[in-house]
């Protein structure tokens, strides 16, 4: 379980870790996301900007009819949307070296969150041993499957945090000084104790 504020670079980060082992290995990933609409507004876009930084000879390509990311070594990372659990089922398939849900604490999959985990990717990874990461900022609810996940993975001793905590601002405060400075660190620790940037900006359960 990653818990990680917004705009951090998650779904770049996840995707290049993807990229990484479908190519060494030329094998399977899998990447699932909320819906089919996020992959297509923020997954595949993030994709692009990777993809454009590769030499053209080894430039990895998105195959629309089949929803994979295809490398030149063979391997593949596999894209779904679990709009429902129907639709997450598509997210099954051959072993797998690694998979991703991104978002996980979004409320569309607050109730097959754990299905996903455990009925789409785990028996995957049972002649791979492959791992899966769920990064995602908390979830709005406490029932949220994202929520139980986080807290058992606490009880394990594997959570990872991260946060934004809005480090240019920050920065500009302690640039400015004086009472520029502290207007702009008084603004800060106003819009920390609001419960949405509490969730979002700085990963904290609320």
């Amino acid at each position: 379980v990653l818990e990680i504020a917004r705009q951090f670079g998650k779904t770049y980060l996840c995707l290049v870790i993807s990229l990484m082992i479908a190519i060494r290995t030329g094998g399977r990933c899998v990447y699932g996301a909320p819906t089919l609409q996020m992959l297509r507004e923020f997954i595949l876009p993030t994709f692009d900007a990777i993809a454009s930084t590769a030499p053209e000879s080894i430039r990895p390509r998105f195959n629309a009819a089949k929803s994979h990311i295809e490398t030149h070594t063979g391997g593949f990372i596999h894209l779904f949307g679990a709009d429902d659990q129907r639709k997450a089922d598509r997210g099954r398939g051959p072993p797998a070296q690694f998979a991703v849900f991104d978002e996980g604490g979004n409320e569309g999959v607050g109730g097959h969150l754990r299905y996903i985990v455990t009925k789409v990717f785990e028996p995957a990874f049972q002649r791979t041993g492959g791992r899966c990461i769920l990064p995602s900022t908390p979830a709005a609810t406490p029932d949220h499957d994202f929520t139980a996940l986080t807290e058992e993975a606490e009880v394990r001793g594997e959570p990872h945090r991260a946060e934004a905590r809005d480090v240019g601002e920050r920065a500009e405060g302690d640039r400015a000084g004086g009472a520029r400075g502290e207007e702009v660190h008084r603004a800060l620790a106003h819009r920390a104790g609001a419960v949405d940037h509490g969730r979002e900006g700085v990963h904290r359960l609320v």
